[in-house]
């Protein structure tokens, strides 16, 4: 039976009451109350309700995992086997071919399996510029240990876009030696979904893998790492709990069990190790050897109910939902005098995901992210948003890159299952009025924040967990 939470989902035809703090009140610089809208789903998104259900029910049982003959550590055992299928099954992983290992998030997944995939001196690891650091820096510090080679392939300027073609001419030119190829399920920057199909087909033709960070891609497309004819299928698939509505601290790296098998675990220690002697270790099986310490229980079982969430919800509806929304955000930005989108700005919007990406001529990209947060209620984020590489070819393509600042950055606001129109007209509102020069004249750059603050804000940060905005001048008031 479905518990409540999961039923309404299935029934509703609007999810903005589906997560937790979506448009709660904020106070803005002129003390008005306006409900809070959050745009920054690309970084992290809220918790699901079902989500925080489903671990406020699991708490009361809490226990160790794998290490008790308590009732309540066999029950968490139990949870957290049952959340590793439910993820697995998810991103249509088969048990007898895929393993799924559990990780902190996105991040650590790859550097995990940088640590572990053995390159040589004659190994070729290929990347584009489109990745997030998470996908670069990994396979940049494990080429130049192992002496393999690490090139990265180009983008479309104006779009960035991913160059299929040239990765495929990559391909081709060290043939037999490439090892991998890792490169983003969609663009964190631009929402672009590039065609990794054909990439697939080529590697494996090679005898090498594909490795796709999913982070961006999990929470708005359905996905299927098998494939029936297996020369397109997925090999490595990284994503994160945080992305997508259960921000409890969890990650899977799903894995080609064949590959990992030959690998050594990047980390050691217990729960790793089926039996320890001074002159030996035998490692247990998959996945338990990849899982050093004491599990994330937690993490787990939130990152499964967000996938039956969303999988209630149905990926297609979420999909549908989405590139309509991005559709509209598309035109409505286009109202404001000078903005200029970094990627495409077109209304194809089926290979890109609701993710925003401008500048405002002559104003600072962290001026604007401040100003839509303390005079609209807005949260966007600004900077070049852990792909600088990338940042800086699309704003050079524009003439952007190195007009204003010292390190070029931009402005983004990104869509989640939760966001609606009103959303984007508070958005474009704010934008306007930023543009035509609408804005307080308080604000002041924080050097150690790296942003912009007002300095007659009246409000503080208190030092109780969790902090509280709290009036400078009057302690007691908390602002609610």
């Amino acid at each position: 039976m479905k518990p409540d939470s999961l039923k309404r989902l299935a029934a509703a035809s609007c999810w903005d009451d589906a997560v937790v703090g979506n448009h709660t009140p904020v106070h803005l610089l002129d003390g008005a109350v306006v409900p809070f809208v959050g745009l920054d789903c690309a970084s992290t998104a809220p918790a699901l309700r079902h989500v925080v259900h489903t671990v406020e029910e699991l708490l009361p049982q809490y226990g160790s995992v794998g290490r008790g003959g308590g009732r309540k550590s066999e029950l968490c055992t139990l949870a957290y086997e049952e959340a590793r299928r439910r993820i697995m099954r998810f991103v249509g992983a088969d048990s007898d071919r895929h393993v799924g290992v559990f990780v902190k998030q996105t991040t650590d997944a790859i550097n995990q399996l940088a640590s572990q995939l053995p390159l040589t001196g004659g190994d070729v690891v290929l990347c584009t510029l489109a990745e997030h650091h998470a996908n670069m820096l990994p396979w940049m510090r494990a080429a130049k240990r192992s002496g393999a080679e690490f090139i990265l392939v180009g983008v479309e300027p104006s779009s960035g876009e991913i160059l299929v073609d040239s990765m495929l001419e990559q391909i081709e030119r060290y043939k037999g030696r490439v090892k991998l190829v890792a490169m983003s399920g969609a663009s964190n920057v631009t929402g672009h979904i590039p065609d990794w199909r054909h990439i697939a087909k080529a590697v494996h033709a090679q005898g090498g893998a594909l490795l796709i960070d999913g982070a961006q891609l999990a929470p708005h497309r359905s996905v299927d790492v098998r494939d029936p004819r297996d020369d397109e299928c997925i090999d490595f698939f990284a994503l994160s709990g945080h992305k997508m509505y259960a921000p409890f601290g969890s990650g899977l790296l799903v894995a080609s069990r064949r590959l990992l098998e030959s690998c050594e675990p990047a980390q050691v220690g217990g729960g790793a190790a089926a039996w320890v002697e001074l002159e030996r270790v035998l490692w247990r099986d998959l996945p338990y050897r990849n899982e050093a310490g004491s599990p994330n229980l937690i993490g787990a079982v939130a990152m499964a109910a967000a996938t039956d969430a969303l999988s209630t919800v149905g990926m297609d509806r979420i999909r549908n939902h989405e590139i309509d929304l991005t559709r509209y955000t598309l035109r409505r930005l286009r109202e404001v005098e000078g903005l200029a989108i970094l990627g495409p700005a077109d209304d194809r919007c089926e290979n890109r995901l609701g993710v925003f990406t401008f500048t405002i001529p002559g104003i600072d990209h962290k001026l604007v992210s401040a100003i839509l947060n303390y005079e609209h209620g807005i949260a966007t984020r600004s900077g070049a948003f852990c792909a600088h590489p990338y940042v800086v070819e699309l704003m050079r393509s524009q003439g952007e890159a190195g007009r204003s600042n010292a390190h070029p950055g931009a402005v983004r606001a990104s869509l989640g299952l939760y966001s609606v129109r009103e959303d984007i007209d508070r958005l474009v509102d704010g934008l306007k009025a930023i543009a035509a020069g609408q804005y307080a004249d308080t604000y002041a750059a924080d050097e150690r924040a790296d942003a912009y603050a007002p300095t007659d804000w009246e409000y503080e940060l208190s030092d109780a967990l969790p902090p509280q905005w709290i009036r400078r001048n009057a302690k007691r008031e908390l602002l609610v």
